[in-house]
């Protein structure tokens, strides 16, 4: 499949806290892309972040924000 493009992306974060507040553990992170190409002008593409649903916190400077998985499927067309 010459036309498609495959690929990954690893975050890690170490723990972090705030003095008398939120905590959050170390944590890993799996995201994928995919692409494919349906003709010289037109591609479609698959993004997922979080590939594998880890609750996590996006900060604990505030308070405990939990930060969902996040899926898009986008069609790129050149005219």
């Amino acid at each position: 499949l010459p036309k498609l493009q495959v690929g990954t992306g690893v975050r890690r974060q170490s723990d972090v806290s705030k003095s008398g507040g939120a905590w959050q553990d170390v944590y890993l992170l799996a995201d994928l892309i995919a692409a494919y190409e349906l003709s010289e002008a037109a591609t479609i593409r698959l993004n997922v972040s979080n590939m594998f649903e880890k609750k996590y916190l996006r900060t604990v400077e505030y308070g405990a924000i939990y930060v969902p998985p996040h899926r898009s499927i986008t069609l790129e067309y050149k005219l």
